[in-house]
């Protein structure tokens, strides 16, 4: 995406603060006591830890809203959905699931409506996000030999924690609130009985993304599961919805089909020259030029 839109653009206060977060630098003066009687350490790893669920709403909610105004123009370029048709919301979504007719399984959800596109044949695919906790460091007491060595420790951890929150979202908890309780594994199977695709959305504290959901928008495939970390017999359903999701034919390398839709759609529409087309120069003070774009509506003016 251009940086020259400024909606492109990270305001500075969350860059730096973002970048102090990635380099281990402190970002509080001091630490001080939470509402759940643990400290807030000066890095700002609590909050990801917190068990005060109002740490991660608000960004839980943009993280969905901000998916889903990225999601609906990229299935449109790949021919998933039709131009008019819209993403579903949580709060929009009512499935009735004769498991659990209250359960909201999916945080944003579509319908592959295009004939043309093998994953038409799912009645509704769906997101569930996830914020991961954060990654503890290294112990200081622990010897690495190079700093190359300690960030690939580091990384493996938050690897595994993403992996095992996507997990956690198959393996739905059940429902205890009800009598009898609603086993969470029978919610997955109506999901898999009534079409629909559930791929979890794991985010970890710094923005990276789980391996199920990086498959789906970039086509990386997953990696294989550890013995230790294998579903259990009593979750076949879950078992069943994580093949279903890693593939075809679900989708899989969204970015990678829009790309190549895109690029055969600019292949076929006939070249026109950039002034004629969508650019117009206008003088606005003397000696200066600029360049109207009547489609964003923006003023820039060229390097030369």
């Amino acid at each position: 995406m251009s940086r020259r839109q400024i909606s492109h653009q990270l305001p500075p206060i969350p860059f730096a603060l973002n970048m102090r977060r990635k380099l281990r630098l402190p970002i509080l003066p001091y630490e001080y006591k939470c509402q759940c009687n643990k400290m807030f350490d000066i890095y700002g790893d609590h909050p990801f830890n917190c068990p005060n669920k109002n740490h991660k709403g608000r960004p839980h909610n943009m993280i969905t809203n901000k998916f889903s105004q990225a999601l609906a123009p990229l299935l449109t370029t790949a021919n998933i959905i039709s131009p008019t048709t819209t993403l579903d919301k949580e709060i929009q979504i009512h499935l009735h699931l004769p498991a659990d007719p209250t359960a909201r399984p999916f945080d944003v959800s579509y319908k592959p409506n295009c004939d043309c596109h093998p994953s038409n044949v799912f009645s509704m695919i769906g997101y569930n996000i996830t914020i991961t906790n954060a990654t503890p460091p290294p112990p200081s007491n622990q010897v690495l030999p190079s700093s190359i060595d300690c960030i690939t420790n580091y990384t493996a951890n938050a690897d595994i924690s993403l992996q095992d929150h996507e997990r956690n979202k198959l393996n739905r908890p059940n429902n205890r609130r009800t009598t009898p309780p609603i086993s969470g594994d029978e919610v997955i199977g109506n999901l898999l009985h009534n079409q629909m695709i559930l791929t979890p959305v794991a985010i970890d504290a710094h923005g990276r993304l789980g391996p199920l959901v990086r498959q789906n928008l970039y086509g990386t495939p997953p990696p294989d599961i550890p013995p230790r970390k294998q579903f259990k017999p009593n979750r076949p359903n879950a078992k069943a919805m994580y093949d279903h999701a890693t593939n075809l034919p679900a989708p899989i390398g969204i970015f990678i089909e829009a790309d190549q839709r895109w690029k055969q759609l600019q292949a076929d529409q006939p070249q026109h020259s950039t002034a004629s087309n969508i650019l117009w120069t206008q003088p606005l003070r003397s000696n200066t030029f600029y360049i109207y774009n009547p489609t964003t509506r923006n003023r820039y003016r060229p390097r030369l």
